[in-house]
């Protein structure tokens, strides 16, 4: 299981909120349209720490933009974070900003980092399933898992080989492990094939397109409800629609506090407009800031974070998209 992330309370600053500033080591081109950016501190003291799946948030330009990169390096090393950044057709502000202004030298604010894909490296072997610029944190956990002497295999695809990031280096790295499947070339990763056989002792981390992620978790549907562990690049939950929801009430446990969450409303929402301090950045249910333990009440979770096996303990939400079924009261560790 993923290791529970820290709800935070009110008047509880948090540690991930924090910005620092960072400067642009080098910037360089590692496949078609995506920029690999070497990040070092700007003040000449070690990075954060971090692990396999973490990523950081970049404030892109004036506006306070931010978007999050997984990072793609050595977890070992202290000097540096590395991100790969795609530059999207339809960026919504982050991927393009970054292709058009950083360059080496410029400086940086950046939150982070955080990690709700978290490689636990708890099972005898990992399965590791990437597409596209998923990769990048797959990439690390592959390197991870090397590090560990853990049995692992490495699954890539891609629609073209030039347009995918860091090939050569997980070649080098991981050899006659790293599977590569290119459309292009007219190969694919049969899913129902690779999986048809359910394994206990394996764990299946895997971070792509929407499509990908959605034909593998139906092949895994069979599997144990923690084997699976996805990140996803959007949510495909939709957006909240007022005529289709019901309003619940959310009790707090410390201070006894029940606020009534409306149908037009998330929890999240209602939690900062009675000056509660929650931590959030994505707002869509994809980068777990926001969890918060739930000690009471079902959950209609609607996250893409937690595991089967999460969802089932119903002991946390991610209050920027999940609600309570049946408009039944929830009571949340705050």
């Amino acid at each position: 299981m993923l290791e529970p992330r820290a709800a935070v309370r009110i008047g509880e600053p948090s540690s991930h909120a924090v910005s620092r500033a960072v400067k642009v080591e080098r910037v360089s081109a590692c496949a078609d349209r995506i920029a690999h950016i070497r990040l070092v501190s700007a003040d000449g003291r070690p990075l954060p720490r971090w692990t396999p799946g973490s990523h950081i948030d970049v404030v892109c330009g004036e506006t306070g933009l931010s978007r999050q990169y997984s990072l793609c390096g050595d977890p070992n090393e202290r000097a540096a974070f590395e991100i790969a950044v795609l530059r999207e057709p339809e960026s919504r502000g982050g991927s393009s900003w970054v292709h058009a202004n950083v360059k080496a030298g410029d400086v940086l604010r950046i939150r982070g980092p955080r990690n709700h894909f978290r490689f636990t490296g708890d099972a005898k072997k990992a399965v590791f399933i990437a597409g596209g610029i998923g990769i990048t944190p797959v990439s690390a956990m592959a390197r991870e898992a090397k590090a560990r002497g853990i049995d692992y295999e490495i699954h890539y695809s891609g629609a073209r080989r030039a347009s995918m990031a860091l090939v050569g280096e997980l070649a080098a790295l991981h050899g006659e492990r790293l599977h590569v499947y290119v459309s292009e070339e007219g190969t694919r990763n049969d899913f129902a094939a690779r999986f048809a056989q359910a394994d206990a002792d394996t764990h299946i981390y895997a971070c792509g397109p929407a499509r990908m992620l959605e034909a593998l978790e139906a092949s895994c549907a069979h599997w144990p409800g923690d084997a699976l562990r996805v990140e996803h690049f959007a949510s495909t939950k939709g957006v909240l629609d007022p005529s289709k929801e019901e309003a619940f009430e959310v009790e707090l446990k410390d201070s006894g506090l029940v606020l009534t969450v409306r149908a037009d409303q998330t929890v999240l929402d209602a939690l900062q407009h009675a000056n509660i301090d929650v931590q959030s950045d994505c707002r869509e249910g994809l980068c777990g800031s926001c969890e918060v333990r739930v000690l009471k009440g079902r959950v209609d979770h609607r996250d893409m974070v937690l595991t089967r096996g999460e969802r089932e303990a119903n002991d946390r939400m991610m209050t920027c998209c999940s609600r309570a079924c049946g408009g039944e009261r929830l009571v949340i560790e705050l």
